[in-house]
């Protein structure tokens, strides 16, 4: 079994006795960088689920049975290893469980939503300001100069003169 990513999607591939091949489970949203997830694969035998933020976001019934281990494996946690390939995750995790028993969907909404407000939503980012119009110098005089420009939102500014000299206003 596998629980991960692939791309910028979550999957959950499960291989058992009913089945010669992986069937992988993939989230149809991609994932945005930076943010907590709570990520569950869940197996019982007769229904495969991928779970994020304690919704299903896949669902499959075409494997049975009990799950088939290779005679010789790593139990990798943040990777991805196999006999000749290693790719390791890039981010972090908070907790890693792996249960003896498959988890209702009850029960895993429950265990996301008991954890949920320790991973707040991260902060947007400050987007950066685009000048709609200028700067404009418009010379009055030798000494006095109006300086305007226009920017896409209210934003409270400063302007800093630095004469010839090197001296500042």
């Amino acid at each position: 079994w596998l629980l991960g990513y692939r791309n910028k999607n979550f999957c959950f591939a499960v291989n058992s006795e009913g089945s010669s091949k992986l069937t992988y489970l993939t989230s149809s949203s991609e994932f945005q960088m930076g943010k907590w997830y709570h990520l569950v694969g869940v197996y019982d035998g007769v229904t495969q689920r991928l779970f994020v933020d304690g919704k299903i976001a896949a669902e499959a019934s075409e494997q049975s049975g009990p799950i088939v281990y290779p005679p010789k494996a790593w139990l990798e946690i943040g990777a991805y290893h196999d006999d000749d390939e290693l790719f390791m995750m890039s981010g972090r995790l908070h907790e890693v469980r792996i249960l003896d028993q498959a988890l209702s969907p009850e029960n895993v909404i429950s265990r996301y939503s008991a954890k949920k407000s320790l991973f707040p939503e991260p902060e947007k980012p400050v987007e950066p300001l685009a000048i709609a119009y200028g700067p404009f110098v418009d010379w009055i005089d030798r000494t006095t100069a109006s300086i305007t420009w226009e920017l896409d939102q209210s934003v409270q500014g400063q302007v800093r003169w630095v004469a010839p000299s090197g001296h500042s206003t």
